[in-house]
């Protein structure tokens, strides 16, 4: 768990990020400032690990307060404008975010701060092996009078709930059937399928695209991405990523 405080002229911004904090469980606010100079008090008397900080605040600029912490806590510098980047990583801070600051980008900085700062962090258990091949299928009941379709996992581009009914969009065609989202998201479960919206399922290869809550599918169809799948989402999408290394 990491204690954070944030340092910030505008409180609304603080109200931002203390919301994005409240959707982070490794993270915990402890407080935030709109004044430079009673931000600096408390963080010398809170155990604070992180330091939000704007750059452009009146008394005290946030590179003044950087200087001023020497290097007691890590700090993530936030502002409206790029040209204070070059600075900031000259003060080894961890991060530098762009406002209006997205969750996504917000949630991508917390990560960088548990890798740079939580020691002997174990690694992800590896999901279960998927099934044989031979099983990657399904038949599922597409009407009244007792006829099934066969449904390959692999075919599978997205899924979509329409009350008690879904349509199962394959790469040609698609199925509709009888059947609760979470009965066959049981089924697709560690098979490079993952839950998006309370109404889609998604496969992993399908994406092409990520757009703040639109996720793009690889032939431009768009899917919703609901709040509450937006953590394990992103959770995911972070130990797929490459993280090019700066110079």
């Amino acid at each position: 768990m990491l204690n954070v405080y944030t340092l910030d002229d505008e409180q609304a911004s603080i109200d931002v990020i203390d919301h994005h904090i409240s959707n982070i469980p490794f993270l915990v606010s402890c407080g935030s400032s709109t004044d430079p100079v009673a931000g600096l008090i408390d963080l010398q008397t809170k155990p604070i690990d992180v330091l939000f900080l704007d750059i452009q605040m009146p008394k005290l600029s946030g590179i003044d307060v950087l200087k001023l912490l020497g290097g007691r806590t890590k700090v993530v510098l936030m502002s409206a404008y790029t040209q204070y980047a070059v600075d900031a990583f000259e003060h080894n801070v961890v991060d530098y975010l762009l406002k209006p600051i997205s969750f996504d980008r917000f949630f991508k900085a917390a990560q960088r701060l548990e890798k740079y700062m939580v020691p002997n962090v174990p690694a992800p258990v590896a999901p279960p092996a998927a099934a044989p091949a031979e099983e990657d299928f399904i038949f599922v009941k597409v009407d009244v009078k007792g006829k099934y379709a066969k449904v390959n996992f692999a075919d599978i581009t997205y899924v979509e709930g329409l009350k008690n009914y879904l349509s199962i969009y394959l790469t040609k065609g698609r199925v509709i059937t009888h059947m609760p989202i979470k009965e066959l998201e049981e089924q697709l479960v560690n098979r490079g399928f993952i839950r998006v919206h309370k109404s889609y399922i998604v496969a992993l290869s399908s994406i092409s695209m990520v757009e703040g809550n639109q996720i793009i599918l690889s032939d431009n169809r768009q899917v919703p991405l609901g709040e509450t799948y937006r953590l394990p989402f992103f959770t995911m999408l972070e130990t797929r990523m490459v993280n090019s290394q700066r110079r």
